[in-house]
């Protein structure tokens, strides 16, 4: 069986709901706010687009390697 995404993108149609980019907004007003310099700006920029990168490749990895079609799922 392909790997193919649901007509409304399954799994990911959370990844960009509202609580989703609400708390990275939040997140970002309260980093501009601390006073810390620049670099740290960046290096916690660049923790947060690893920490999602990381989430999506783990779940995208889980879905190709247990389809929804599989005995490892019981269907009711």
């Amino acid at each position: 069986m392909p790997a193919s995404l649901d007509p409304d993108f399954g799994p990911l149609r959370h990844a960009a709901s509202p609580g989703s980019a609400l708390g990275l907004v939040y997140g970002s007003y309260r980093t501009a706010r601390t006073g810390l310099p620049n670099r740290r700006h960046w290096r916690i920029g660049q923790w947060t687009v690893a920490g999602g990168d990381g989430f999506l490749s783990i779940n995208v990895g889980l879905m190709l390697a247990v389809p929804p079609a599989s005995d490892f799922v019981e269907r009711s």
